[in-house]
């Protein structure tokens, strides 16, 4: 995002794929029909670590713009196209067949949705939606500037703690 300093966004970016990684590698593994970390993404993780004071309203203003990808991530599909890629080859299919599937296959489902919500946000009213989306960055984006988030070194111990952890049992 634009205005970010470079140091952030690229710690912000290398921190998403991180969890990306940790997502299909967790469906992988497991097997999970579902994956979510709501509220965990590099925007927190940066706030813990750095504060809100250290980084600036202007960069926690930028967070806020790109809340809609660390939001949640229950909707992040790289669970299921690794999914896909294993059933591909199990049926000993051409990967470049998948791919090119899979491309138009987002393409598709990415026009449905956008047409599937503005139909509910126009048959039952954007004030009646659950989840108030829209607005749900800016209220973040409020309570970080009211009540500046500070660095949690418990946080920071116990994320520490968990990455060695990983590390070892890997």
């Amino acid at each position: 995002a634009s205005g970010l300093p470079v140091w952030v966004g690229v710690s912000f970016l290398a921190l998403y794929l991180v969890y990306m990684v940790a997502i299909m590698r967790m469906r992988a593994e497991s097997g999970p029909p579902a994956h979510d970390a709501h509220r965990m993404g590099p925007d927190i993780l940066l706030l813990n670590v750095f504060s809100a004071r250290t980084l600036g309203r202007t960069t926690i203003a930028k967070f806020s713009g790109l809340y809609w990808m660390s939001r949640s991530y229950r909707s992040v599909p790289v669970g299921h196209q690794l999914e896909g890629f294993k059933l591909a080859e199990a049926a000993r299919g051409s990967g470049r067949q998948f791919v090119v599937a899979m491309i138009v296959a987002s393409g598709v489902a990415t026009l449905g949705g956008f047409w599937v919500f503005l139909q509910a946000m126009y048959t039952y009213g954007a004030a009646n939606v659950q989840h108030q989306i829209g607005s749900e960055p800016f209220r973040h984006l409020e309570s970080w500037i009211l009540f500046p988030m500070q660095q949690d070194f418990g946080q920071m111990r116990e994320m520490g703690i968990g990455a060695v952890v990983t590390v070892v049992l890997m």
